[in-house]
């Protein structure tokens, strides 16, 4: 006998993550379109989905459930997954309309960035792991805010750092 079925709730509250987080990416493409011109910008918004299925693939390996509160900060993550690209992807280019072959362009420009984008993204993790003092249930159940957050932001820099530049080295064009 079944007294609680929470299916349909977890079901409404799944696609309301996926409707938010479908929203924030066209809004982010929109944004990096005016910002970047076309091309950069679909490069750079590759990072999300990538960043995101990294993530989903760390929070298995780490055996942390799909929860609200995983749910909650992934959409929370949506706009900081692509920050680390942006900055990779723009220097990358700066590089290449320096007059820089592809791949020249591509090694000096992410290994100049890759200390201060390294630098960000420990800074912004540093900013949600205090949450993981909290005791208790609360803390139990918010500990999955900045353990979620902070795989995230690692599986964006890791995108940011290996997967762009290879895109780039396929895509990019004067």
């Amino acid at each position: 006998v079944v007294r609680a079925d929470q299916a349909r709730y977890i079901r409404q509250g799944f696609d309301a993550m996926n409707n938010s987080a479908v929203f924030g990416l066209i809004i982010v493409i929109c944004v990096l379109y005016f910002a970047m011109g076309f091309r950069n910008s679909v490069i750079t918004s590759l990072s999300i989905p990538l960043s995101l299925l990294v993530t989903f693939i760390f929070l298995n390996v780490f055996g942390l459930s799909n929860n609200n509160m995983v749910r909650f900060a992934l959409v929370l993550c949506i706009g900081l997954l692509v920050d680390n690209a942006i900055i990779v992807v723009e220097n990358i280019y700066h590089h290449f309309q320096l007059g820089k072959d592809r791949a020249t362009a591509i090694i000096e420009g992410a290994a100049e960035i890759s200390m201060p984008v390294i630098s960000a993204t420990l800074t912004t993790m540093a900013a949600f792991l205090p949450m993981l003092l909290m005791t208790g249930v609360t803390g139990e159940y918010m500990g999955f805010l900045p353990k979620t957050v902070s795989i995230a932001l690692l599986a964006s820099l890791i995108v940011a750092l290996i997967a762009n530049p290879l895109i780039l080295a396929r895509f990019m064009k004067q």
